[in-house]
């Protein structure tokens, strides 16, 4: 999904520390010390329209660095309203670029990393959306990072362990028990349908998708009676390789919702609308990055533009609660999936 971009401009701001110190003598008896307050007598030194009775005092009164804590006599530098008597004092307040290490005064903020402005324009890793500078490439031209790399699940058995588990997830979720169970198949990015009914997927990066195949064998007599007709059903569910545990986790889950939908409530997988018939997949999935704490995946589901998977989830978890399957279900089975709107209205912000 879209990642957040932000930038912001840090200017320092080289100031000059102007004063003019004199020294006074005679009679300043109505004179006090602009620090302590006491009454002057004798020399003393005048700054800035104001008077100090020692050295000590007028130290005092200078402004001092905010990173230090000395004070700051001559040039120095300013920022957001604070005061610093070296760029290194500077340096040791300013952001870190991730990838570099070193202190921004302009930087980019993707996600809820600093990056400077060059090593902000590098290429993005597929997995996490973030500048990469080295790492590896898919044999579907998906680009990783190097931390990502070491991540991603590429073993077909690791995978399978993974999908085997999150239909475990969606039976305690739901209360459904799965018999039989849809066979995997991971594939690349170009085996994802880029279209869904003719139109095409915008603001969405298809992770998986359910496939169901029907086959009916009708039987007849040598007259042409019909004896008795066969209907073969193949689930198939592909999954996007190199995914995370935690992506692969809640991806496999989305999609046994979308079996679970086809195999028990057959009338509104073929009539709901997608927003309703994703939303469901959606929130589930939720519930499983919320059990785990999987905050990058809660995250994309809750905060997703997309009209169907984030309007759908986004209305089901505002009726429904966040747990409430059996509430959800109730009302799935009692809805005429047929007078739903095809679209949900834009959501005010």
């Amino acid at each position: 999904m879209p990642r957040r971009r932000r930038t912001r401009a840090l200017i320092p701001a080289i100031c000059i520390l102007a004063f003019l110190a004199l020294l006074s003598t005679g009679l300043a008896a109505a004179t006090r010390c602009a620090t302590c307050g006491n009454a002057i007598r004798g020399r003393y030194i005048k700054a800035e329209g104001k008077a100090y009775c020692s050295q000590k005092c007028y130290q005092a009164s200078l402004p001092a660095c905010a990173t230090c804590g000395k004070p700051i006599t001559g040039r120095y530098l300013k920022h957001e309203k604070k005061n610093f008597c070296s760029q290194a004092c500077l340096d040791a307040v300013l952001p870190k670029c991730k990838t570099c290490g070193e202190a921004v005064q302009n930087y980019v903020l993707i996600g809820d990393h600093v990056y400077c402005e060059r090593d902000a324009a590098a290429p993005r890793c597929d997995a996490c959306g973030l500048p990469m500078t080295k790492g590896d490439e898919l044999p579907d031209k998906r680009r990783l990072c190097e931390r990502c790399s070491g991540r991603v699940v590429l073993d077909p058995k690791a995978a399978k362990s993974i999908y085997r588990r999150a239909r475990r997830e969606v039976e305690a979720l739901t209360g459904y028990s799965f018999k039989g169970l849809p066979k995997l198949k991971l594939v690349g990015r170009e085996k994802m349908p880029t279209a869904r009914k003719g139109t095409p997927l915008r603001d969405v990066q298809e992770r998986g998708y359910y496939l169901r195949e029907e086959q009916i064998d009708t039987y007849r007599n040598g007259r042409g009676r019909v004896l008795r007709t066969e209907t073969k059903v193949t689930e198939t569910i592909h999954i996007l390789y190199g995914l995370t545990p935690d992506e692969l986790l809640c991806t496999a889950g989305h999609e046994f919702t979308h079996a679970l939908q086809a195999r028990s409530l057959p009338e509104l997988h073929a009539k709901a609308p997608e927003w309703l018939k994703e939303g469901i997949c959606q929130y589930i999935a939720a519930a499983i990055a919320r059990r785990h704490h999987y905050a990058e995946e809660l995250e994309d589901i809750e905060k997703s533009t997309h009209p169907a998977y984030g309007r759908g989830y986004r209305y089901l978890k505002k009726r429904f609660g966040k747990n409430n399957w059996k509430g959800l279900s109730t009302w799935l089975r009692n809805v005429d999936a047929g007078k739903l709107p095809r679209e949900l209205p834009e959501e005010k912000q």
